[in-house]
């Protein structure tokens, strides 16, 4: 069944007029949305025609709905949300972690002096950290998940993603147990560098998260459910503060901050372990999945390459690649300056304790929680009946992204606890909608290379989340309602370059490099000798493609 969907699928379109005029009869996009250029509106050809061949097939979705049969994919959905939710909370750990290590305390001291023992009250850190000392740590994290993202990228290419993924998460929560013991080294100076090497690793483990996650999505998503499932499992990225601030917060007032680092290392391993037993690299793979979700997943998803060569010149050269690269930045430099930044403007500004920033920075990560799934839910609704992937992908980036910049605005001149909370509650909440926009946006352009595309844009990105907390920093030396003024305006010009980048130079149609005839033909390479005669061939692909080129 799934073989006759499969083939279904890439029969050729009956057309009532020539083949030079096919695509103009039945579009409706405004200037050349595949090469960046201009805002689509209605859908494209090529996407009516693919809504039109799974309905062929007998697998579409019905009339007024916006899924199709089964429910195995959102299992995988669900689950690794929750599996970025225990990673991204433990980033809250350092943040927190920091303002109770680094707080002076009275400590009773021995003293000597001519054969006399006497005790002195001085105030001292938890950890013989200063400043500098602080910022090189926070930054080796983001500076390992950098130099990582690229070569994960290319690991989701020729690895199993839902192993790379699983294994990522496995490391960095050991890693994650040891961070306690090599902070209290006795020795300051082996303290430091054995803390900075965890940090270190835990990044680079960290950064094939996102990469795996295309890598799955790109065989388990079908095209028109893409917004929806991939927003689900970044549910987890926003989950993953609202859990873990609270938390850390409380659990550092009244257990001390050593044991956050055990309860999460401890719950992420435990679901993976849960994720390698559940989860299959396809659905072709998964004895649970039923023949009518496999069918309707096989008919309506695009081939991807599980290895070959991947076209890096005409990526570098493309502008749909670099408006993702930048909207990345934008997003990077926020969103970890919220998880470190964010807790040092509310202690020392507001004057809260670990428990009550905790309590406070969870209410702006709510909404972004909440708006992350319903943005996916909305923005595949909107691409099957308004408008096209170009026209949604910028209308979602650019509302989410351009209130979270006015809100940052707005934050750096209040003064006023309520309000900041406020306006930060209502800009953070609106980045989960801008997810649908850039966040997705890999799988639209060239969904055979996401996860090595994800791999750029999140390791070019993630350098904006370095730069973020040493900015903070250096501009904060005297934590200032001033200097934290700065600090937000900052964000929010950055904010607005890359939106507005974005929103002139991306696309949301297949890019001709990621849809070459030699691309096509590693497919074939790439797939198991049992696979091969159900897969739909290079040539019924490469036709049905150079055929809507033409048109």
């Amino acid at each position: 069944a799934a073989a006759a969907a499969t083939a279904a699928t890439h029969q050729p379109v009956p057309s009532t007029g020539s083949s030079d005029n096919s695509d103009a009869d039945d579009s409706d996009v405004i200037w050349d949305s595949r090469g960046g250029s201009g805002i689509g509106l209605g859908r494209s050809g090529s996407e009516k025609r693919r809504q039109m061949s799974g309905k062929s097939a007998g697998v579409g979705i019905a009339e007024g709905r916006c899924t199709g049969p089964g429910w195995k994919r959102y299992v995988v959905a669900w689950l690794s949300c929750l599996g970025l939710m225990v990673v991204l909370a433990m980033r809250s750990e350092m943040g927190i972690a920091i303002i109770k290590m680094t707080k002076k305390q009275p400590e009773k001291v021995e003293m000597t002096a001519r054969n006399h023992t006497y005790y002195k009250i001085e105030l001292v850190q938890e950890v013989a950290w200063d400043h500098l000392d602080i910022g090189i740590i926070e930054a080796s994290f983001f500076i390992g998940y950098a130099l990582f993202s690229i070569p994960a990228g290319f690991m989701s290419s020729y690895l199993e993603p839902n192993m790379l993924l699983g294994s990522s998460v496995l490391i960095t929560c050991l890693l994650n147990i040891a961070v306690p013991t090599a902070a209290h080294l006795e020795v300051p100076s082996a303290a430091f560098g054995v803390t900075l090497t965890i940090r270190l690793l835990q990044g680079m483990a960290e950064g094939c998260l996102y990469p795996s996650v295309h890598g799955i999505w790109r065989f388990w998503a079908p095209e028109m459910e893409r917004s929806k499932l991939v927003t689900i499992s970044f549910f987890g990225m926003a989950l993953g503060p609202i859990v873990g601030l609270p938390l850390c917060g409380a659990v550092t007032t009244n257990l001390g901050w050593p044991v956050n680092f055990y309860i999460f290392g401890a719950l992420g391993c435990a679901w993976a372990v849960a994720w390698f037993l559940i989860v299959h690299s396809r659905p072709a793979t998964d004895p649970y999945i039923s023949p009518e979700e496999l069918a309707y997943i096989e008919s309506s998803s695009v081939p991807a390459t599980a290895t070959g060569q991947v076209p890096c010149a005409a990526m570098v050269r493309s502008l749909p690649v670099w408006a993702i690269v930048f909207a990345n930045v934008g997003r990077n430099w926020s969103f970890q300056f919220s998880m470190i930044g964010l807790p040092a403007y509310f202690s020392r500004v507001f004057d809260l304790n670990s428990e009550e920033v905790g309590i406070y920075l969870m209410i702006p990560f709510l909404l972004m929680a909440g708006l992350t799934p319903v943005g996916g839910t909305l923005a595949d609704c909107v691409r099957r009946k308004f408008l096209s992937t170009t026209a949604t992908r910028r209308l979602f980036n650019t509302v989410g992204f351009g209130v979270m910049a006015a809100c940052l605005v707005v934050v750096g001149i209040s003064r006023n606890l309520y309000l900041s909370t406020a306006f930060l509650t209502i800009g953070l909440g609106f980045t989960g909608i801008g997810m649908s926009g850039y966040g997705v946006n890999h799988l639209d352009i060239a969904p055979r290379f996401a996860g090595f595309l994800m791999g750029i844009s999140n390791g070019v990105g993630t350098v904006s989340g370095v730069l973020s907390p040493i900015v903070a920093s250096a501009v904060t030396r005297h934590g200032t309602a001033g200097e934290w003024q700065l600090v937000f305006f900052i964000a929010a010009l950055v904010h607005v370059a890359t939106s507005l980048f974005y929103l002139f130079c991306s696309s949301g149609e297949l890019q001709p490099w990621a849809e070459s005839s030699e691309s096509a033909g590693l497919i074939e390479k790439s797939a198991p000798p049992g696979e091969q005669q159900s897969e739909p061939s290079a040539g019924a692909v490469e036709g049905g493609e150079a055929g809507e080129s033409a048109g």
